[in-house]
């Protein structure tokens, strides 16, 4: 008998999500929701549309009368990922510009005033994948994931920056390997930041020493398009999406656990052309969605799944309609539980992104 690693309560009945609301997107490769005071914002990263190809727009909507409005358009090239933060009470987000022409792209910054995103800063990116915003000894960061040189290499430098007189300067270049995602965390007073390297067998997870990161630890990974950490109370997790095997779609992806020295391997879940993974907690129990982009039968019209932290593992609690799926994300607000997923293709790229809602 395993260690019972997560309590849950007991509850009335079953809740599932149910679909909410379809919103158009354009080869959608990200969606992220936050909060600006009490009002909620949901971005869509368009990557690729039927006419406009990789210069289409992305969107900003926010809900009103219980219904997501599109709220602004940004100007984006083949957008990829999505970062919202906050520095000193006011409000950033950062968009990943992965590819238009050239993977040699300025992603954006923007900085929201007067109520709308406005360009603030240009960082010049290679295949830019994803963000990270993270704080380390009071001073604020911003990693970015870099996949790809124009000339047909994936071995590039990946950078992180740091914000220094109210802009972000290049700060430590790390070595990656078709970086996809990063993501930062803090265990026991230490931080410690991961990059999926999408071509390599490998991820590497680095720690913070002396001003900068140093390699920590390797895991194995297959073409990893996500790195996520999360917490279970006690325990500290980190989750791979492994997309692809180099023969199929259908594979399984690992979910490692902090040992209080090392992650180890803890479970691996079963999934088809997974492209992310983000934890969420509701009513005081962990969950954690993958989206699946493509499945070896059933193409990009592959479901993907919610899992919930339920005894010693991880069990797969619902399977949700999604189609090519390249993003997912979650959030509460006023005690409703929204789950996104961006839907970036289904025979076009011009299709619904679904917003499912906790019933």
């Amino acid at each position: 008998m395993g260690l019972l690693l997560f309590t849950t309560g007991c509850k009335q009945g079953l809740h599932f999500f149910e679909k909410f609301q379809e919103i158009p997107t354009k080869g959608a490769a990200d969606a992220k929701f936050f909060l600006i005071g009490d009002d909620l914002f949901l971005v869509f990263a368009n990557y690729d549309g039927d006419k406009l190809g990789k210069k289409v727009k992305s969107a900003v909507y926010k809900m009103e009368n219980n219904r997501f409005v599109l709220n602004q358009t940004l100007s984006t090239h083949g957008a990829y990922g999505i970062e919202h933060f906050e520095i000193d009470g006011v409000h950033y987000m950062a968009i990943a510009n992965h590819y238009d022409g050239s993977y040699k792209q300025n992603s954006a910054i923007y900085k929201w005033s007067k109520g709308k995103f406005e360009e603030f800063q240009f960082i010049s990116t290679n295949g830019a994948s994803g963000f990270k915003f993270f704080t380390s000894d009071g001073e604020h960061y911003l990693a970015v994931s870099e996949s790809y040189y124009d000339g047909g290499t994936y071995s590039i430098d990946s950078f992180v920056y740091k914000w220094k007189q109210g802009r972000f300067v290049k700060y430590q270049n790390i070595r990656t390997h078709g970086a996809w995602a990063c993501d930062s965390t803090v265990i026991v007073n230490e931080t410690f930041l991961v990059y999926a390297n999408s071509r390599h067998t490998e991820s590497s997870v680095y720690k913070w020493s002396g001003g900068h990161f140093l390699k920590f630890q390797s895991v194995k990974t297959q073409t990893a398009y996500s790195a996520k950490f999360f917490r279970v109370p006690g325990h500290v997790f980190l989750a791979f999406a492994n997309h692809y095997t180099g023969r199929k779609y259908n594979t399984s992806s690992p979910i490692y656990k902090w040992d209080g020295e090392k992650f180890t391997l803890f479970q691996d879940i079963p999934t088809q052309g997974a492209t992310e993974m983000h934890s969420f907690e509701m009513n005081g129990e962990i969950f954690f969605a993958v989206a699946n982009y493509y499945g070896d039968s059933v193409g990009y019209s592959v479901g993907s799944d919610l899992y919930k932290a339920s005894g010693a593992q991880f069990t797969l609690y619902q399977n949700l309609q999604t189609f090519g799926t390249l993003g997912v994300h979650a959030i509460v607000h006023k005690g409703i539980k929204y789950l996104v997923f961006a839907n970036s293709y289904s025979s076009k790229y011009n299709i619904d992104s679904f917003v499912y809602k906790f019933i």
